[in-house]
């Protein structure tokens, strides 16, 4: 039976790009495909979050073109430039004003991030809902009101659980905890619901998500829905869950769900993918008539605009407000996706007459010119590709990291100052690595440009390190502040930590707490890294003779 006003199409089975491309992209088959591989992969490796270089080319080859897909969708025609003017125009400029204060005012930019890092479940809910209700239309399913209401309350739900585990005193979950940890001066805002209150309540939310999911299936079986016709509105359910159902549940009961299937870049990609589908189907309809390759194309230079001119104005390339490292990443990121969230909520809605013709009847479009003049258009396009280079500069430059190779790293910390991106790991590691050849100028030189950037524990650590056992006596002091900075933040039992706070103390004459501290990292690394503890061992027999540690 279809779907009153909705027909479908003669001869098409429901499908946009077909089954396959449907199931594995639409439906989210190709993400729970990838959730047992993934895992096997984690414990392999051990891994519970994707490397830098991965995480930006994920980001550059999906993420970026999915930002794209929403300007195209606003700006490019005339007819919707028009229509959604309020949004496009006025929320946009809204938008940028605050992005501008926050650079400035630090609990506008708290405001800013942590709303997105709260609205980002529902929009992930929100596309997710919609997909389920696209797919049972087209393939003229009747749904009954209360299937419907059912089916979205069961997505409130999964955002209800994921909000509440964000917002619980003391928690340490984010939406992109390696955002969070990329910037500094900004601070992720929270309710501090008592994790008593969380535990009571979690599983309440997810059983009724269960049950809304239940309930839908059920009223849709009974007015005469297949198990084919629901197939993709399961999928899409599941994947939800993956999402962010069942890893806030256990999150709130003091397990969380690590390893790479279950962090928020893998759910991002999957989600910008989802995206890029619909969103190519919807262009070629409209009326332009263009090829996947020429809409990814244009949607890849129009995102990669959007990312590169904030940093450029306003990083080190720029007025120079803030390191990218340092705040200005994290702030640019959670304005786009704010930006973004608005625009589709506005624009992408099934009861709208032109997105219904388009995506549930297969209807065409009349074709309208993109911009007002051609000369705009190119001029538009390129700016989009050179700002593409900056992104791959940056790749180019963190993939030097595997190499360990001096020259390429250097070359990689210059391009990324040349482009005001500068990253503590680059740094970090070319700080390493002059430490290795002991070049005390360079190391120091790159070791502090590190913690200009952001003050990461690892590199506090190892110019701690570095002071302590190859400085000078009046290094001494200075490596006893930095390891005891790092020590803050690696936690008080870090054995490695604790190591290099006593070889400071030794460097620094103070025998007595260097033997204590020494003393205290052994008993911690004999218990889980007999490597480090054989050379806190011989270190230790140093202090206890009142001699300091001294590498060549």
């Amino acid at each position: 039976m279809a779907a009153a006003g909705y027909p479908i199409s003669p001869g098409r089975p429901g499908w946009l790009y077909g089954a396959g491309a449907d199931l594995l992209i639409g439906a989210g088959a190709g993400y729970l495909l990838s959730v047992p591989i993934l895992i096997a992969l984690s414990r392999r490796f051990a891994l519970e979050e994707w490397p830098l270089a991965v995480t930006l080319a994920l980001g550059l080859a999906l993420s970026t073109p999915h930002y794209g897909a929403t300007l195209l969708r606003v700006y490019e025609r005339r007819e919707d430039r028009q229509r959604y003017r309020l949004f496009g125009t006025w929320a946009s400029a809204a938008i940028a004003a605050l992005f501008v204060w926050g650079l400035t005012r630090q609990s506008v930019a708290s405001l800013l991030v942590t709303l997105y890092f709260c609205w980002s479940p529902w929009h992930f809910a929100g596309q997710n809902y919609g997909l389920s209700l696209m797919f049972l239309r087209r393939r003229g399913v009747a749904i009954p009101d209360a299937a419907k209401r059912a089916l979205y309350l069961a997505y409130v739900g999964t955002f209800l659980l994921s909000l509440l585990v964000f917002q619980t005193q003391d928690s340490s979950a984010t939406f992109a905890p390696d955002l969070v940890s990329s910037g500094r001066g900004y601070d992720v805002l929270r309710l501090g619901i008592p994790m008593a209150w969380t535990r009571q309540l979690a599983p309440a939310l997810l059983a009724g998500c269960a049950l809304g999911f239940a309930v839908a299936g059920l009223r849709l079986r009974r007015a005469g829905a297949s198990t084919g016709d629901l197939a993709p509105a399961l999928l899409l359910a599941l994947t939800q869950s993956l999402w962010f159902a069942l890893p806030a549940s256990f999150a709130a009961m003091g397990r969380p769900v690590e390893g790479l299937a279950f962090t928020a870049v893998w759910a991002s990609i999957a989600h910008s993918a989802q995206y890029l589908w619909v969103t190519s189907y919807y262009a070629r309809r409209a009326g332009s008539g263009q090829r996947l390759t020429s809409f990814y194309a244009k949607a890849l230079l129009a995102g990669s605009l959007l990312s590169v001119i904030p940093g450029l104005a306003f990083g080190p390339a720029g007025l120079s407000i803030r390191p990218w490292s340092g705040g200005l990443a994290i702030l640019i990121f959670a304005c786009i996706n704010l930006h973004h969230f608005v625009l589709d909520g506005a624009v992408w809605k099934l009861r709208d007459g032109r997105v219904a013709r388009l995506l549930l009847r297969d209807a065409e479009g009349a074709a309208d010119d993109s911009l007002p003049r051609s000369r705009l258009r190119h001029a538009i396009w390129a700016l989009g590709l050179a700002g593409l280079a900056i992104p791959l500069t940056e790749l180019w430059s963190v993939r030097s990291l595997d190499s360990l190779d001096l020259a390429r790293v250097e070359t990689a910390a210059r391009h990324l100052a040349w482009i005001g991106r500068e990253r503590t790991a680059v740094l970090g590691t070319l700080g390493d690595l002059y430490a290795g050849r002991n070049q005390r100028a360079g190391a120091l030189s790159a070791y502090r440009g590190a913690l200009a950037v952001r003050r990461d524990p690892t590199v506090l650590n190892n110019l701690a390190w570095f002071l302590a056992v190859r400085g000078e006596r009046a290094d001494a002091d200075e490596a006893i502040a930095l390891a005891e900075e790092a020590l803050a933040q690696f936690g008080a039992e870090d054995a490695g930590g604790l190591d290099t706070l006593a070889a400071a103390y030794a460097a620094a004459g103070r025998t007595n707490a260097a033997v204590a501290t020494a003393e205290r990292a052994l008993r911690i690394a004999s218990a889980s890294d007999p490597d480090l503890a054989g050379g806190i061992r011989q270190r230790l027999a140093l202090y206890r003779s009142g001699r300091p540690y001294r590498e060549p």
